[in-house]
């Protein structure tokens, strides 16, 4: 139930950082963070433990989803990127690589397991959208943190 809630409460938290509460995101991020952590490793954390190969498959795949959603909930803290400082920034963009990578490595997996499951058409054309997003995204996430570097260069040079 509280996984569901998230997105809310990360609406939420994120709405303090333009109302001028800055200092108040990265507490709330945090125990978000803290939080959905807990609640996926309530749900998988047996099926983890198992003996049985295709549930720890499918903990596996969702371990990893729900760590890639804790991830965004740190962008709570730290705004959008015209209001984030270059510090925010240069956090930002490791921070949405590494979701990107936990996405597909958890979709991968999910795959793996629905494919063991005798399911082979969407699994199939699920891992080939994998295969050609996330490299994709992540070119786009690398011109991006170029992007916001040589902004927040060009403003540290006026200054």
């Amino acid at each position: 139930m509280f996984l569901w809630t998230s997105p809310f409460l990360l609406a939420i938290a994120a709405s303090a950082h333009p109302l001028g509460m800055s200092s108040l995101t990265y507490p709330m991020a945090a125990a978000l963070v803290a939080a959905i952590l807990a609640a996926g490793w309530t749900l998988g954390g047996r099926a983890h433990r198992a003996d049985n190969v295709e549930r720890q498959k499918l903990a596996l795949a969702g371990g990893l989803l729900v760590a890639a959603w804790a991830v965004i909930t740190i962008f709570a803290a730290i705004g959008p990127p015209h209001l984030a400082t270059l510090a925010e920034n240069k956090l930002r963009y490791p921070l949405i690589l590494m979701d990107a990578i936990a996405i597909a490595g958890g979709l991968l997996v999910l795959r793996e397991a629905l494919s063991g499951a005798d399911e082979c058409l969407y699994s199939t054309l699920g891992s080939a959208a994998i295969l050609l997003a996330t490299p994709l995204y992540i070119v786009f996430c690398a011109v991006q943190l170029g992007v916001y570097r040589a902004i927040g260069r060009a403003g540290a040079e006026q200054q």
